[in-house]
C-alpha cells in the first residue's frame, strides 16, 4: 500500500511548497533574477541597456557598416616657386593698371598690325596680351585670346562702342561674345545690332578686340591704320543709344531730313538716310 503524506497537526506551520515556487509566509523575499532590478540597498550596477558606456570606460569600436565622420583636414599647400610670384605680380600689375587708361580717339573699326605678344600667366591659360599699330603709327595694348594673336599679322580691330551688323562672321567665340541690341525708333523703325563683349576682369584699360582678317574678304588689300567704319556699316553703340531719346522732328533735321518737295525715301534708303546724315 503506497504512503500516504502525513496531515499536520492542527495549529502547526505549513512548510514551503517545492512545487507551488511560492515563499513562506513572512519568510524574507530573495531577489528574483527574471525582473532584473537589484535588491533593495545592493549596489548598482552600469546598465547596458542604456546605450552609455561608464565614465571612464573605453568606447566601444563602432559596428560594421557604420559611417565614421572623417576630419576635415586639407594638406598643406606647396610654397610658391619664383615663378609663381611672378606671375601673380604681373597680373596684378594688369588689373590696377598702374594708371593706364583705354585710349582715346580710336576710329570704331580699322586694320592693325600686331607687333607684340606676351602670353598672360594662369587666368585660365586662354589670354595674351598684344600691343598693335594702328593709324598713323599709333599703338596700343589689347587683351585678347591666344588664338586671335600672332604677332606680325594684320588683323581687324574692332572698339568697344561699336555696334556690328547682324551678321554671322560676328559671331566667333574665338574672338569675343556678342550681345544682340535692339533700338527703338518709334515710327522710324528698329535698328537691330550686335554689342561685342570686350572687357576683361585681368585688364581694366582693355579697348576692343581683334578679327581674323579671313573673315574679311573686301578688306583684304586694306592697309594698316586705314579706317573701315564705314565699309562694314558699323555705328556708335553711344549714338545710337541718344538718337533713340532725341525727338523725331529733331532727329530728322540733324541727322538728314530730305529737300523741300522731296519724297522721303523709305525702307533702307531711308534709314541709311536718316543715320548716316546723307
Amino acid at each position: 500500500m503506497a504512503d500516504t503524506p502525513d496531515i499536520l497537526a492542527p495549529g502547526a506551520p505549513s512548510a514551503p511548497s517545492a512545487s507551488s515556487g511560492q515563499p513562506a509566509p513572512g519568510a524574507p523575499s530573495a531577489p528574483s533574477a527574471s525582473s532584473g532590478q537589484p535588491a533593495p540597498g545592493a549596489p548598482s550596477a552600469p546598465s547596458g541597456s542604456s546605450g552609455q558606456p561608464a565614465p571612464g570606460a573605453p568606447s566601444a569600436p563602432p559596428c560594421p557598416g557604420a559611417r565614421v565622420p572623417l576630419a576635415h583636414t586639407r594638406p598643406p599647400k606647396p610654397p610658391k616657386t619664383p615663378e609663381d610670384l611672378a606671375a601673380i605680380a604681373f597680373l596684378d600689375s594688369l588689373r590696377t593698371g598702374n594708371g593706364e587708361t583705354p585710349p582715346e580717339g580710336l576710329p570704331l573699326a580699322c586694320i592693325v598690325r600686331i607687333e607684340e605678344r606676351v602670353d598672360v600667366p594662369k587666368a585660365h591659360e586662354a589670354y595674351a596680351l598684344v600691343r598693335v599699330a594702328g593709324p598713323a603709327g599709333r599703338t596700343w595694348r589689347l587683351c585678347v585670346f591666344r588664338s586671335a594673336a600672332r604677332v606680325g599679322e594684320r588683323a581687324l580691330f574692332i572698339h568697344s562702342d561699336a555696334a556690328l551688323p547682324v551678321e554671322d562672321r560676328y559671331r566667333n567665340s574665338d574672338v569675343c561674345t556678342v550681345k544682340e541690341k535692339v533700338y527703338k525708333f518709334g515710327a522710324d523703325g528698329n535698328e537691330r545690332r550686335l554689342l561685342p563683349h570686350v572687357k576683361r576682369h585681368i585688364y581694366g584699360a582693355n579697348s576692343g578686340v581683334l578679327y581674323p582678317l579671313a573673315l574679311f574678304p573686301e578688306l583684304a588689300y586694306r592697309g594698316v591704320g586705314e579706317d573701315v567704319t564705314a565699309t562694314l556699316c558699323i555705328e556708335s553703340a553711344d549714338r545710337l543709344k541718344k538718337l533713340q531719346t532725341v525727338p523725331r522732328r529733331e532727329r530728322d533735321v540733324t541727322f538728314g531730313a530730305p529737300r523741300r518737295g522731296e519724297r522721303p525715301a523709305r525702307g533702307l534708303l531711308g534709314k541709311l538716310r536718316r543715320l548716316g546724315g546723307w
